[in-house]
Formats: C-alpha cells, structure tokens, sequence
C-alpha cells in the first residue's frame, strides 16, 4: 500500500510535467527565432508564472481560469568575472527588426497562445521606468507595436507576457 498513490497526486504531476515540457518548448522557439540577436550578446529567458500563487506550487488545473502565464524574458547582460551580472542598456532601433519578426511567429506558434502584454524597463541614470503595451488584440499589426515602443531609449530588458489558453478552441 505505500507504493500507491492518490489519483490526484498522479495528475498534479503529469500536469505539472506537460506544463514543463511547453515550456522548454517555448524557450528553444524563442531562442531558435532570436539567434542573431542571441549571437550578438542578447539573452531570453522563458519563466511560467501559473506555478508559484502565494508562495505555494500549483498547476494550472488549480488555477480558476486553467491559464498558463509564461513571461519570455529579453536583456543583454555585461558579463564580468567575479563580479554579479548586471544589465546592458540598448536601443529598440538595434533590435526591431528581429524582435519584430520574433512576435509575428510568436503569434503563430500555437494557436492556443496569446501575448498579453509587452513590458519595456527603462532606465536613465537616476530612474527606473516601466511601460505596459497592452497588445492582445494589437498582436497582428506590428506597426502599432514599433510605434509604441520605438519612442522609448536606453531600454534595460523587454518582458513578454502570453497566456496558453487550455480552454481556447482552435
């Protein structure tokens, strides 16, 4: 008997482990779609957000609206040894091009996902800022996205943020 399991434990796993698998998924569709700018020195990250409420782990099944929220993470980190990783300022003109091109196949790569928002940090020597582009129903057109963000200089990372929708019908 203390080889069985409970039903739902077995479940919150295999969920668990299929959320994980997508993932990594994302991560190598993110890195294989923004190599030249990985070449460069450029750095994404994907992290799922529907694991960690409140300082507990869930699964999406917990989850009321059975979403996964993943943030896909873009920097340019200044690497030096011995010293903590600090990040590199850039221009949205030095990347829009690719990045661009990037969120028009990210909106391609599974119909059940979808991106939320855009989230560019700024910083000038003495502040730090944030802006939100919300682009839900802006995902398709690339010029109002360029226009929102191309305004903006010394960019310190942009954040992406989709959802996978579990219950969307293709």
């Amino acid at each position: 008997m203390k080889y069985l399991r409970k039903y739902s434990d077995s479940l919150l796993e295999q969920q668990s482990n299929e959320s994980l698998s997508y993932q990594e998924e994302l991560q190598d569709f993110c890195e294989s779609n923004l190599i030249y700018l990985i070449d460069e020195g450029y750095k994404v990250d994907v992290f799922s957000k529907s694991f960690v409420i409140s300082g507990r782990a869930y699964t999406p099944y917990h989850i009321e609206s059975k979403d996964s929220t993943y943030d896909i993470c873009f920097c340019k980190p200044i690497i030096k040894f011995g010293e903590p990783n600090k990040l590199q300022v850039f221009e949205w003109s030095n990347i829009k091009d690719d990045f661009l091109t990037f969120i028009q196949r990210l909106t391609n790569f599974d119909p059940k996902l979808g991106i939320d928002k855009i989230n560019i940090h700024t910083y000038d020597n003495i502040k730090e800022y944030n802006y939100d582009i919300f682009v839900d129903d802006y995902s398709e057109n690339l010029d109002f996205i360029n226009n929102k963000i191309e305004k903006l200089t010394n960019i310190n990372h942009i954040k992406v943020i989709v959802k996978y929708e579990t219950y969307k019908t293709i």
